[in-house]
């Protein structure tokens, strides 16, 4: 089972969880341990979605487009 789908399932056990009629101590014993559980396998996803977004070259901005010699030769930028 993938994390994706371990979260969605872990949601819908403790919705499920809430409905049944045990005792308050257990119950909020279970979904504590639920709602860990969800907090951190998305730390986990967010890190895998962050190392999957990284520039392997570590150069995040980058122009948009090329610049060109007049531009170097007279110092004019478009920020000027």
């Amino acid at each position: 089972m993938s994390k994706e789908m371990l979260v969605i399932a872990l949601g819908l056990f403790t919705v499920v969880v809430t409905q049944l009629g045990i005792p308050s101590s257990w119950k909020m014993l279970i979904v504590a341990a639920a709602g860990l559980s969800i907090a951190s396998i998305g730390f986990l996803l967010r890190g895998e979605s962050l190392s999957r977004s990284a520039d392997p070259h570590g150069t995040s901005y980058l122009e948009s487009r090329p610049r060109h010699a007049d531009e170097e030769k007279n110092g004019i930028t478009s920020l000027n």
